[in-house]
């Protein structure tokens, strides 16, 4: 895989999400290892996924006192 594929397929969306298949995901990572690009996308998507999941967690935690 090459970047313009990794693109075309959204393989950093993907990855994060855990909806690459095994043979997909080893042609990631293989692309992966020596793209800096994909390497800082992959590191901020994981990092927005983390606040995402805090934030969320703090509203649920807000909303059940509520009801």
């Amino acid at each position: 895989m090459d970047h313009a594929e990794a693109v075309r397929v959204l393989a950093v969306e993907q990855c994060l999400l855990g909806e690459l298949s095994g043979p997909e995901r080893e042609e990631f990572e293989e692309h992966f290892f020596s793209c800096p690009e994909c390497v800082e996308a992959l590191e901020v998507g994981a990092e927005f996924m983390k606040h995402a999941r805090d934030v969320f967690s703090r509203y649920r935690t807000r909303e059940s006192r509520r009801g």
